[in-house]
C-alpha cells in the first residue's frame, strides 16, 4: 500500500466513524489541530502520528484500526453505525457531566464507556430506546473510578 492508499483508508475510516461530528470537533476532542484534520479529510498531505492518534481519541478507537482498511468495523466485522455511535458518544458525555467529570479526564475512562454504551444502546431498529439500567450503573461507577 503506498502512502496515497494509506492516507485515503485513514480518511475513509475517520469518515466512517465520525457521524456528524464536525472537523471541529474532531480536533477538539482529540486535542489536535484543526488544520491536522482538515488535511487528513482532504487528502492533502502526509499525516503525522501524533494526528492519528488524536483522531482515534476523538472517535474512541485504537490508532492502527484508523490505518487498517475496513478499520471502522467492529471486532466480530459488521460496519459500526456512525449515529448509534454518535449516540453513544453524547450519552457517555452526558453521564460524565451529570457526574462532574471531565470529557477530557482521563480519555481511556471516555473511551471505555462509549464502547460499553455502543455496545448495550439501542439497536438500529430502535434508535429512541434508552441504554439499560446495568449499563447506566456501569457508566456512574467506570466516571467515579476513572475519576480518582
Amino acid at each position: 500500500m503506498d502512502a496515497m492508499e494509506l492516507r485515503t483508508v485513514l480518511r475513509d475510516n475517520v469518515e466512517a466513524l465520525r457521524g456528524d461530528m464536525t472537523g471541529a470537533e474532531l480536533a477538539r476532542r482529540g486535542g489536535c489541530s484543526q488544520k491536522s484534520v482538515s488535511h487528513v479529510l482532504n487528502l492533502e498531505r502526509d499525516v503525522q502520528m501524533s494526528t492519528v492518534a488524536a483522531l482515534a481519541r476523538a472517535l474512541g478507537t485504537q490508532p492502527w484500526r484508523l490505518l487498517q482498511p475496513g478499520g471502522s468495523s467492529s471486532e466480530d466485522g459488521r460496519l459500526l453505525n456512525p449515529e448509534r455511535l454518535a449516540r453513544a458518544i453524547a450519552q457517555a458525555d452526558r453521564a460524565m457531566a451529570a457526574e462532574g467529570v471531565s470529557k477530557d479526564s482521563p480519555p481511556e475512562a471516555r473511551a471505555a464507556l462509549v464502547s460499553i454504551l455502543y455496545a448495550d444502546g439501542p439497536g438500529d431498529d430502535a434508535p429512541d430506546q434508552e441504554w439499560s439500567t446495568a449499563t447506566r450503573m456501569a457508566v456512574i461507577v467506570g466516571l467515579k473510578s476513572g475519576a480518582s
